[in-house]
């Protein structure tokens, strides 16, 4: 006998009264115990000042050689302290009572509580510890709201390639302002709205994300940047800022092959956790990205492989070295203007010799020179990951001329960025391909 209809409607809805309960019970998993975390720091965002929200944003990390990713930007946390001053009776109760709790004068205090406002802040930062002791005052018009800050565990090592996060010109929006903070702005934000969604559009929205999707690292970036090669290329070049007194160093550290950048450094930097204190703003930019210089003798082994690739000299190859030649009527020397006789193209790169490079410009030929300067990229953007790329000029090599080309073949009358020139030389050492610089 065939089940009879009132009993197949009656399955029917049994089946999907079992299938609705599963999914419930799989979304509240998901949700309580799965994405625990992630959920009572959006809940933390219910309990902030009125038309506020707690502060997030995705991490940073350095790539240590052990593997494991360290932070180099995260989240600090703690709480900040409130005043309706209206409601203080007696202001002198209220300094007395937090004195010993917060790092703040009693001056201060006291003018914060004695002030005719309806709102006051008087102090941020303070740990859970102390926040709990000042709740459990229980003063009417005291009261404290938890809070969330970028912060840099590392201080100032890397600080012009992490950048640091601070206000728009709107004075209300935080974003990233500077290096990866900003490149990577989109990523690393993730934005500050409300926990306040309805309960069963939560548990029925992208059920099988709980599945399927493993989001904890979202918004999050892992950097190339080794901690250790970073800190020690930073002490390198505060050693040579003493001795020569220069007014900006920097350096780059980079693997040829795949250009992956391992350090980055400028010198004098900032303090990222504290920058506000920095009253120079230049400070805070990437001068090896963002800066073009006459990059002088580092450039001479692109001109001289040029030469070796093209034929025209071999390491053997000599020349008789006077010191100093005439080009165009302009006097060209050595650094010393001393000659060295009879000198090989090796000698010319050991002793950084303008009069030798000169020579190989001269064999190669304008056109040539022209050719390969840009064909190792010089006068374009590399694509580096960080904000504000500007690209080399050398529109010298324009000039008909044999003296623009014989003095950039010697670093000189071009100026690129060492992101650029890094690049280049990079070529020398990886079977002749320019890398993606990144970090």
């Amino acid at each position: 006998m065939g089940i009879m209809p009132n009993q197949a409607r009656i399955r029917f809805i049994g089946v999907c009264v079992c299938l609705a309960a599963s999914i419930i019970a799989a979304r509240l998993y998901y949700v309580q115990v799965v994405k625990r975390d992630a959920y009572a720091s959006q809940a933390d965002r219910q309990y902030v000042k009125q038309g506020g929200a707690l502060f997030d944003r995705g991490s940073i990390y350095f790539s240590p050689k052990s593997g494991v990713p360290i932070s180099a930007a995260t989240l600090g946390t703690g709480y900040a302290v409130t005043l309706e001053p209206k409601k203080i009776a007696h202001p002198e109760d209220v300094v007395n009572a937090l004195s010993g709790i917060l790092p703040v004068s009693e001056d201060v205090l006291m003018a914060r509580a004695a002030t005719t406002s309806s709102y006051a802040e008087i102090a941020h930062r303070i740990d859970e510890a102390a926040a709990k002791r000042i709740d459990a005052l229980a003063i009417a018009g005291l009261g404290t709201y938890k809070e969330q800050w970028r912060y840099y565990p590392a201080g100032k090592t890397a600080a012009n390639a992490l950048g640091f996060v601070g206000y728009k010109e709107d004075g209300v929006t935080l974003s990233g302002r500077y290096g990866l903070e900003k490149f990577y702005d989109d990523v690393l934000s993730r934005g500050e709205s409300s926990a306040h969604v309805n309960f069963f559009a939560e548990i029925f929205s992208n059920v099988s994300d709980a599945f399927l999707k493993d989001d904890a690292s979202e918004g999050s970036i892992v950097t190339t940047i080794e901690p250790t090669v970073e800190q020690e290329l930073e002490r390198r070049l505060a050693s040579v800022m003493g001795v020569w007194h220069s007014n900006l160093t920097g350096g780059i550290i980079m693997n040829p092959n795949n250009g992956e950048i391992y350090a980055m450094a400028v010198n004098p930097t900032f303090d990222p956790n504290d920058f506000a204190k920095e009253k120079n703003q230049a400070a805070f930019k990437n001068p090896l990205v963002d800066g073009v210089y006459e990059m002088g003798s580092i450039v001479k082994p692109l001109v001289m492989a040029a030469g070796i690739d093209a034929g025209v000299v071999k390491p053997e190859t000599v020349y008789d070295d006077t010191g100093f030649i005439l080009v165009n009527g302009a006097k060209i020397s050595n650094f010393d203007g001393k000659a060295r006789g009879m000198t090989s193209m090796q000698k010319v790169l050991n002793e950084s010799l303008n009069v030798g490079m000169a020579f190989v410009a001269k064999k190669l030929g304008n056109d040539a020179v022209t050719k390969y300067l840009t064909s190792y990229g010089l006068g374009e953007e590399t694509g580096i990951d960080m904000p504000g790329e500007v690209r080399g000029q050398i529109a010298n090599l324009k000039s008909p001329r044999d003296l623009e080309h014989v003095t950039a073949a010697f670093g000189q009358g071009i100026a690129i960025s060492p992101i650029e020139t890094i690049r280049a030389l990079s070529s020398l050492g990886n079977g002749g391909f320019l890398p993606n610089p990144h970090l």
